[in-house]
């Protein structure tokens, strides 16, 4: 019982590592792009919560948080108030084309990332080194769940079972959450890439800034529905984990 309990535990971890993993190389795709067009980047963190190690490199603070579940970067004109002396290094200095780009930095990182795992494994089998056949039993419900939406915890428990079937099906489901990632970040909605995307567009074509009030309404509006549903797909997730255990 307390052998199977640590077994479980070190898969989770194993999990969350894989999780972080795929978001910290959405966020260095946005900090490639921002150092490619000299943004000024003040940190890039590796999970939420107190420092536990920083490194400074390139003029930005590299930080290992105490919960190591997901990540974020910092672009200055974006997620900090910008002093004066910064603005020619901000974000909204730059002309659209390089905001487009440092915006789809994080999907276009996620897609590569994706497809080399799958070529990789495509080359493994090619030149005909076999991954175990245990991997069988998870691609199928893997297959099976493609079709469903899943939230945190069950992306968690799939990786987690993932890795007990072996280093190919982890790093196949890996490719498969990077892919959706990107995918993801397409939405046109404020907190994902593809919104952002959206407004600086309309910002460009049509000359004007949005309105804060009409943005700040839609952010708020697109959030509240988006945690509803991530919360309603939890729960989901928790009545499918109890209903296997």
């Amino acid at each position: 019982m307390f052998k199977d309990f640590i077994k479980n535990l070190v898969f989770i971890c194993v999990a969350l590592i894989g999780l972080t993993g795929v978001i910290t190389i959405h966020e260095l795709g946005h900090w490639s792009f921002c150092k490619l067009f000299g943004v000024h980047t003040p940190r890039f963190s590796i999970g939420f919560g107190p420092a536990l190690l920083k490194k400074e490199i390139s003029n930005t603070e590299f930080v290992l948080a105490a919960f190591p579940v997901g990540g974020y970067v910092s672009i200055a004109g974006v997620d900090t108030t910008t002093p004066k002396w910064l603005l020619p290094y901000s974000f909204i200095s730059k002309p659209y084309w390089q905001k487009v780009l440092i915006l789809l930095g994080g999907i276009l990182f996620n897609i590569l990332f994706g497809l080399s795992v799958l070529a990789l494994r495509a080359m493994l089998k090619r030149f005909g080194i076999k991954a175990k056949e245990q991997q069988v039993t998870i691609t199928e419900p893997l297959a099976k769940k493609g079709a469903q939406f899943i939230g945190p915890l069950g992306i968690i428990s799939l990786i987690s079972r993932a890795a007990q079937s072996g280093f190919s099906s982890y790093g196949l489901i890996l490719a498969a959450l990077s892919l959706n990632v990107a995918f993801f970040n397409l939405i046109p909605l404020p907190f994902f890439d593809g919104g952002q995307l959206l407004v600086y567009s309309i910002e460009a074509f049509t000359g004007k800034e949005l309105e804060s009030t009409t943005y700040d309404l839609i952010s708020t509006l697109s959030l509240v529905a988006f945690l509803v549903f991530t919360l309603v797909i939890s729960f989901k997730d928790v009545l499918r984990i109890f209903k296997k255990s």
